[in-house]
């Protein structure tokens, strides 16, 4: 029993590290499963904080990198290893020319975090995945 205990604590959350620069993510790039777009994509504040809302700034691009204005976008984010996701909805604004505000973020536990980009235009619908490893400690 102990043995378990102590494998729950050490997979499941933890204090984190105080070296929070090693956790930037500054903006990144991440391309779509079927290739037709690309999100960029930043987190504000940089580096996520643990247990704290933040929120995503991002920009749906088409194959010349010019941004695609009729699209819509819808973001989420898991923990694969642990099988669950966020404890909170995050809700997107979209700008109007191809930009999108996402909020309501918030990564929960330290750990390897994915989160999901679901882009729609038309009945065209493809999935976009950035691997983030959290997190800032407060």
């Amino acid at each position: 029993m102990p043995v378990l205990l102590l494998w729950l604590a050490a997979g499941c959350g933890g204090a984190g590290s105080d070296d929070t620069a090693s956790y930037a993510v500054g903006e990144q790039d991440v391309a779509t499963d079927g290739g037709t777009w690309t999100v960029h994509w930043a987190p504000s504040p940089d580096p996520i904080p643990l247990n704290e809302v933040f929120s995503i700034d991002a920009t749906v691009l088409d194959g010349s990198g010019a941004p695609v204005v009729d699209a819509s976008l819808v973001a989420n984010a898991g923990m694969g290893s642990h099988g669950h996701g966020m404890n909170t909805v995050p809700e997107t604004t979209a700008g109007g020319d191809g930009t999108f505000l996402i909020e309501g973020m918030l990564f929960h536990m330290t750990g390897a975090w994915q989160i999901t980009f679901d882009i729609t235009q038309g009945d065209q619908l493809e999935r976009a995945t950035a691997e983030v490893t959290c997190c800032a400690t407060p």
